[in-house]
């Protein structure tokens, strides 16, 4: 089983490397030279046996949440004191390529892969619980995903799967498009003054096969 730790850092994003534990990195003034770094262990100790990409946000009150995972799907946060940790997901192999946005009310909307199953999955706190629900399923779909809330705060999610696709909730039920076709990854959603979708992504070279 392999140790790791996950690293965050406020200045410019570093390849996760496997150790042990999950440190986080922050900023102590915008003259990062005079003030330096301060670092703080968001969830140790703690054995992973896997880590992919991870996912940082501010609150209202500059306080870091972060969402990361690989072998379950995890949520940690500052409460001003001590660092408090969940378990989201603890689905076998899930909680890679997450992505985490804070709603008006600072609860935590997570996006993420499900690797064993190879679905797109989504996690949403609601005041009292976790709620947890497959968005997309099939063969490799939810890798890159990148998690935006509308005016109405609905979800809207880009990843890839069979294409860069777009996934956005309409009050009812997952509305699903394929916004362009070939293998795609790395993908970043914004939407606008609208609530239209803007996506950058990664275009893999022809013949990659993934």
């Amino acid at each position: 089983m392999t140790q790791g730790k996950f690293s965050v850092i406020s200045r410019r994003l570093r390849d996760l490397c496997l150790m042990f534990g999950v440190l986080l990195l922050i900023l102590l003034s915008p003259y990062a030279a005079m003030a330096g770094w301060e670092t703080e262990c968001a969830d140790c100790p703690h054995q992973f046996s896997d880590m992919g990409p991870g996912s940082l946000a501010l609150d209202a009150d500059m306080l870091p949440h972060v969402a990361y995972g690989g072998d379950n799907l995890y949520y940690a946060y500052y409460d001003g004191v001590s660092w408090q940790t969940e378990t989201v997901d603890n689905g076998k192999g899930v909680g890679e390529f997450t992505s985490l946005v804070l709603d008006s009310s600072g609860r935590p909307h997570i996006s993420y892969y499900d690797r064993i199953n190879k679905n797109l999955k989504y996690a949403w706190y609601d005041g009292a619980s976790w709620q947890i629900e497959t968005v997309d399923s099939g063969t490799g779909v939810g890798k890159y995903t990148s998690l935006a809330l509308d005016s109405s705060g609905k979800p809207h999610i880009s990843y890839a799967g069979a294409g860069l696709k777009y996934a956005y909730y309409d009050g009812v039920s997952w509305q699903i498009e394929t916004v362009d076709a070939g293998y795609k990854g790395h993908t970043s959603l914004k939407l606008d003054s609208s609530d239209r979708p803007h996506i950058s992504y990664y275009e893999y070279p022809v013949g990659w096969s993934g």
